[in-house]
């Protein structure tokens, strides 16, 4: 990494790392016991720059790379993972208008985002069992205009951000899977029911309904057709970013554990201590490793031409197995100060374990990477 780049990047992550300190960490437990959305966190994330970091100066941005967006990401996570994954969603939201979008798209909705003015997210389920690439949303024509109907279920921000990107499929000759963006003041356009979930309670996963919908044909992005090569763009944005969100997790709860050690170490016998100096050495070499394997998904964002992203699949499918082990163990070495909710442990236990069944599950991404594998490709 040149050296300029090495340094912003560093600058990047400090910043993300004293607004956690000061902004995000405070009010963390008051959020996740009230299920409330953290638009307090957005509007400190926004004020700091950090919605900026995947877009060019000129349009607002820092044109970061990739691996700045893991490092904000990571730090975020160690206090509030609900809050990094509805960033994670925003920036995501960042791609498909800056690969697909008109240069009028980008001029006039990129700055948005990145200076916080929007907070827009991308209407992907979330359910693991379902289609993540679709939801059951109709574009109708209506002269040069598209009426949306449909609904998708298990959207990240759906009770809370402002903006989506909403593909649905263009019917008639000419049509097919396309890219909209939906503002909330448009008529037709509503938020169904929240997911309450064991996990990640405070980002506003929920259910977006369109009846009668109309959106211009100014808002369609990079055109007709173009749905499914956006919503990929975004979708390997979010498993980036959830492979980020373990890290922070995994590092936060060894920490804890750590720390909570230091301070009972006494009460244990020597042949107890050496199994716990075992068990910590092996956490910490894992975390290693899952820092390694994001860097490099990171590097493959930043510079391989677009295609089946290996190296993120096996980020998200690696790093969110080992974040459950090494929350399990560092619970395990807390012993009855780890089920404090003092200790963070057990909320970053419940959100590793909902995260893992979130877009795609560990198995589905599995099954497709070995299939890729197989064929060759």
């Amino acid at each position: 990494m040149p050296q300029v780049r090495r340094e912003l990047s560093e600058n990047i992550r400090n910043v993300a790392r004293n607004l956690t300190t000061s902004s995000i960490r405070p009010t963390v437990d008051e959020l996740d016991q009230s299920r409330s959305f953290p638009h307090a966190h957005l509007t400190a994330l926004g004020d700091a720059g950090l919605f900026g970091i995947a877009a060019p100066p000129t349009l607002g941005g820092q044109m970061a790379d990739a691996r700045s967006f893991v490092g904000v990401v990571e730090e975020i996570s160690r206090a509030a993972p609900s809050t990094a994954l509805v960033y994670t969603a925003v920036l995501s939201s960042c791609l498909p208008l800056m690969r697909h979008g008109s240069e009028k798209q980008k001029s006039e909705f990129v700055p948005k985002i990145a200076l916080g003015e929007w907070k827009c997210g991308v209407a992907i389920s979330t359910h693991p069992g379902g289609d993540q690439m679709n939801g059951d949303v109709i574009a109708s024509r209506e002269g040069d205009r598209f009426r949306l109907d449909g609904a998708i279920q298990y959207v990240i921000g759906a009770h809370g951000l402002d903006s989506f990107l909403v593909r649905a499929d263009v019917k008639g000759e000419g049509g097919g899977p396309s890219l909209f963006l939906v503002r909330h003041h448009d008529a037709g356009f509503q938020r169904g029911g929240m997911d309450r979930r064991l996990g990640l309670a405070s980002a506003g996963i929920g259910e977006l309904r369109f009846e009668n919908c109309v959106i211009g044909p100014e808002r369609v992005i990079g055109g007709i057709g173009k749905g499914v090569e956006g919503n990929r763009a975004a979708q390997e944005y979010l498993l980036l970013g959830v492979s980020a969100m373990a890290l922070g997790m995994a590092q936060e709860c060894f920490d804890t554990a750590v720390r909570l050690l230091r301070e009972t170490q006494n009460e244990y016998t020597s042949t107890e201590l050496a199994l716990i100096r075992q068990n910590v050495a092996g956490m910490q070499t894992r975390i290693s490793a899952m820092r390694a394997i994001a860097d490099l998904a990171a590097f493959h964002e930043d510079t391989d031409p677009p295609g089946i992203p290996y190296p993120t699949y096996r980020g998200r499918i690696f790093c969110l197995e080992s974040a459950l082990e090494v929350a399990a163990s560092a619970l395990q070495l807390a012993g009855g100060k780890g089920f404090s909710e003092e200790a963070m442990i057990e909320r970053m236990l419940r959100d590793a374990r909902v995260l893992a069944i979130i877009l795609s599950t560990t198995e589905q991404l599995k099954d497709a990477l070995g299939e890729f594998i197989i064929r060759g490709e």
